[in-house]
């Protein structure tokens, strides 16, 4: 009686390892398909953070960055562009900077570490 609940088992077993390759073949051609999609070059979209703080290797030495033009952040307060914020940012304290007294966001967190925030959030929203 082992034998033949083996042998079933063999049998059972070799049908799934005689099922798989299809499986992986079909697998591996919808990778290929995705792989050879056709690049029609550059992007001109402008990411959305695209020169919305300023660089701190320019601020730091005065005016000198290793990417230059190609920089992603501002050379400056006039290449500064602003940012669309969620009408709800820095209207609530931030609870990891306050129970911890440090947030791992910093100043790119949504929630408030000081009263400075609230008030810059709030001339932000006028101006908007």
């Amino acid at each position: 009686m082992p034998s033949a609940i083996s042998s079933s088992l063999d049998c059972d077993s070799s049908a799934e390892s005689r099922a798989e390759p299809s499986l992986q073949s079909t697998s591996r051609s919808k990778r290929r398909r995705r792989s050879t999609t056709k690049d029609d070059g550059p992007t001109t979209a402008v990411p959305a953070r695209y020169k919305t703080e300023l660089c701190r290797s320019y601020e730091e030495t005065d005016g000198s960055c290793r990417y230059g033009d190609k920089c992603q952040f501002a050379h400056g307060v006039s290449e500064l562009r602003s940012v669309d914020r969620h009408p709800r940012y820095k209207t609530e304290l931030c609870r990891t900077f306050h129970s911890r007294g440090f947030c791992a966001y910093g100043p790119r967190c949504h929630f408030i570490h000081n009263v400075d925030e609230v008030q810059r959030s709030a001339t932000g929203n006028k101006q908007v």
